[in-house]
């Protein structure tokens, strides 16, 4: 594996993990809530944005782009759902672990 393609790999891996590090829709829009089909959309975004940049890095490395099967576009797309699975993690679990938390400390017990 080349510098290049580990560069790649870091720029995809941050890519599939940046809708849910923001709350705002591509970090311009602002809403009030983020739902998750604004994050699932721009999760999509992310993986064609990336799938073109491969493309660009390619034929300009190569001097011609490979013709691609269906399989290569399937396990590129399980390599990016992975990829976002830590930004999925802290965004819907551990969020929402430590207000659980918060919550419960502040109970307090009266006899």
């Amino acid at each position: 594996m080349t510098v290049g393609m580990g560069i790649f790999l870091l720029l995809a891996f941050l890519a599939a993990n940046l809708p849910f590090m923001s709350k705002k829709v591509f970090f311009v829009i602002s809403t009030k809530k983020k739902y998750f089909l604004f994050e699932l959309l721009e999760w999509i975004c992310y993986y064609f944005l990336m799938g073109i940049l491969g493309y660009v890095l390619e034929k300009q490395t190569n001097g011609t782009a490979h013709s691609q099967d269906i399989v290569f576009y399937v396990v590129t797309l399980s390599l990016f759902i992975v990829f976002a699975f830590p930004g999925f993690v802290l965004r819907y679990f551990w969020s929402s672990k430590q207000s659980v938390r918060k919550s419960s400390t502040d109970l307090s017990i009266e006899p």
